[in-house]
């Protein structure tokens, strides 16, 4: 019966150790062009951030729309801290854009 009950443990202890701390990778289709959209809008409004990482993105039914929450970093000289940003997208004429962005706490 040791045996059995050390191999529960080791395993339970295995699924907690690969599961703790790491997030599944995201899904998100032509990451590129989403990066293009932030970039561009964060050019138009004079915004000296880069992207870091994404942290959440969901593409709705339609295809047409997606919300992404994306860590953002300074991209000048300096620390390179990171703040959220939650941002909207709308895909026209095959081209995906950003509407709206939101600083998350």
């Amino acid at each position: 019966m040791w045996p059995c009950f050390k191999i529960v443990i080791l395993s339970a202890m295995l699924v907690f150790e690969l599961s703790c701390g790491h997030s599944e990778s995201l899904r998100i289709p032509d990451e590129s062009a989403f990066s293009f959209a932030v970039e561009k809008y964060i050019d138009s409004k004079n915004m000296d951030l880069a992207i870091a990482r994404y942290k959440t993105f969901q593409l709705d039914g339609s295809g047409l729309q997606a919300d992404a929450v994306i860590a953002m970093k300074y991209a000048g000289q300096g620390p390179k801290v990171t703040s959220r940003f939650a941002f909207k997208f709308q895909k026209t004429d095959r081209v995906w854009r950003v509407t709206s962005h939101t600083q998350l706490q």
